[in-house]
């Protein structure tokens, strides 16, 4: 069975594009906004990072975290030595679609500095989205790159064991055992497992028990052969921002 659980995206905006220059600190920065679509985007206890890219770029203090708009609620927010990455938390979720506003960023460019404008990424750590967007100077030159996961219960009929759940890309071709490969243990006690950070796309699974009593269990879209140990089902789907659950 799978059954698909939604979830929606979240953008990046600038609010201006100074010109920098090397050899001078304290140089202003336009805020930077992330924009949900829909609440609830953005989970509790996400990690937000703003990193700079560029090199003989940093902060040149703190910037300023706040909500413009909606309920979602900020814990609390660092910029840990050598300073080219500002990082925030989410105390809780949000009930209606909320803005997040970063503001006074100002950055120190070295006049060693290889270019005069500064590229930063925002990321987040929860596997729905790898990157939340890309800025060179206030402008935003890549949006939201979003990403899918497949998660899971695995069952057993008698003893229970730990094992690997292996989930690969079907690119074409390219045989499916040969690369683009996830892995994850699935717990012996619960069965739990979920693989994060997967490209939108078609996927087998491959479900392989420590125990050597166990057969490997394979979802792919073609004829199984149980003597081999292989049980074969439909191929997986993973859409932006969604978790596939169900997979057993």
């Amino acid at each position: 069975m799978v059954q698909a659980a939604f979830a929606a995206s979240a953008s990046i905006s600038a609010s201006s594009s100074p010109t920098m220059e090397k050899g001078f600190d304290s140089q202003p920065a336009g805020d930077i906004l992330i924009s949900e679509s829909s609440a609830g985007t953005i989970t509790t206890d996400t990690v937000v990072s703003v990193h700079i890219f560029s090199i003989g770029v940093v902060y040149s203090e703190k910037p300023v975290v706040s909500v413009q708009h909606g309920d979602i609620e900020i814990l609390s927010s660092s910029l840990p030595y050598p300073n080219d990455t500002f990082t925030f938390t989410i105390k809780t979720a949000s009930t209606v679609p909320s803005t997040i506003k970063i503001s006074s960023i100002a950055y120190n460019i070295s006049s060693e500095a290889l270019y005069d404008y500064v590229t930063v990424k925002v990321t987040s750590d929860n596997g729905i989205f790898q990157s939340l967007g890309t800025t060179q100077n206030g402008q935003v030159i890549q949006q939201a790159q979003t990403y899918g996961s497949i998660s899971g219960t695995v069952s057993w009929t008698s003893t229970p064991c730990s094992g690997t759940v292996k989930a690969y890309q079907i690119v074409t071709g390219i045989p499916w055992g040969s690369g683009n490969e996830h892995t994850t243990k699935f717990d012996a006690v619960t069965g739990a497992y979920r693989i994060t950070n997967l490209k939108p796309d078609f996927y087998v699974l491959e479900f392989v028990p420590d125990d050597p009593n166990y057969k490997t269990k394979i979802y792919h879209p073609q004829n199984g052969d149980e003597s081999l140990g292989l049980l074969y089902a439909e191929q997986v789907p993973v859409y932006s921002n969604q978790d596939t659950s169900g997979i057993t």
